[in-house]
């Protein structure tokens, strides 16, 4: 159950966050921080969700 609680307060938060910089006048960097914010609270309710294989290392050939 206190997985559940940890999650919930998360979602909080991250409901929190995104209600606040939809209704303010954020400059860009503010909304930006806003997004990195919500990133990383999201990011520790998914462990091993896998995010890190979309980048990979790019073949030598592929050098310009």
């Amino acid at each position: 159950m206190e997985n559940i609680e940890q999650i919930y307060l998360a979602l909080s938060r991250i409901q929190f966050i995104a209600e606040i910089s939809l209704t303010a006048c954020c400059k860009h960097e503010e909304m930006e921080m806003a997004l990195y914010l919500i990133s990383d609270l999201a990011d520790e309710c998914l462990p091993n969700n896998g995010h890190e294989e979309v980048f990979y290392k790019a073949s030598p050939d592929c050098t310009r």
